[in-house]
């Protein structure tokens, strides 16, 4: 029996994908319980991103074990705010086999292509901005918030199947009680500019903020050039999801 991917098709399969990470490397603890958090952003009924985006989910066994899986999208309001053809990938898992992980891309590319995609992109996750490219640097640190956790040769079968890196993400660690000197600038900096106000955040004005927390975020240097404005529902579902940090 040869290397077979099939579409996630039911509840138990979509369990099975969820536990992936953790089936392929048990010893790693960080992957004992990934889809604690994946699981709410794959409900297409709560999600709003899945409003505007078709997706698939895909496992990969070879001779009845699992050797991998990836999801794929087509976000349709991104590609007309971009004037774009294109489909992302994500969740994307796989032994360290450069053909197994080349076969479960193509897969993917395959599914694109059905869709009228004509270039893929990724790894992205279930929406642009919840979790964007492989670690290729830092693994044995902390998994650091709104980045990905990867095993070391991931990225390297992504680039075998021969996608080429675009731009770097940095996540920067510091002790709070030694700022850097240019980010004590910068503060200061921003403190001068004229109608600056700031105040603390207060949980009965959260409803009101929504609106404003959308605008800051579509301003965001970067966000317009990579995906498709931010909708209220899609700022109003992040902070339900984020509440617990609120608290």
């Amino acid at each position: 029996m040869g290397l077979e991917i099939s579409p996630v098709s039911n509840e138990r399969e979509l369990e099975t994908f969820l536990r992936v990470p953790a089936l392929l490397r048990p010893e790693n603890h960080i992957n004992k319980f990934p889809g604690r958090w994946v699981r709410p952003l794959l409900d297409r009924r709560k999600n709003p991103y899945f409003r505007h985006t078709d997706h698939q989910l895909l496992l990969a066994r070879r001779e009845g074990r699992l050797v991998g899986r990836l999801a794929v999208f087509v976000d349709h309001l991104c590609n007309r705010a971009l004037h774009e053809k294109t489909g992302n990938f994500g969740l994307f898992d796989s032994i360290n086999s450069p053909r197994v992980a080349a076969r479960i891309l193509e897969a993917g590319e395959r599914w694109m292509a059905e869709h009228h995609v004509a270039m893929a992109r990724g790894p992205l996750g279930p929406a642009l901005r919840l979790g964007t490219g492989v670690l290729v640097e830092g693994h044995g640190m902390p998994a650091m918030p709104g980045l990905t956790f990867d095993p070391p040769e991931l990225g390297a079968l992504i680039e075998g199947a021969g996608y080429s890196p675009q731009r770097d993400l940095h996540a920067y660690r510091a002790k709070t009680t030694n700022i850097p000197e240019d980010v004590m600038a910068a503060a200061d900096e921003a403190r001068r500019q004229p109608g600056l106000t700031m105040r603390s955040f207060r949980k009965e004005r959260l409803e009101r903020d929504i609106a404003t927390i959308r605008d800051v975020i579509n301003d965001l240097p970067g966000m317009g050039r990579s995906c498709a404005p931010w909708t209220e529902d899609e700022v109003k579902w992040m902070v339900r999801r984020l509440w617990m940090i609120l608290e």
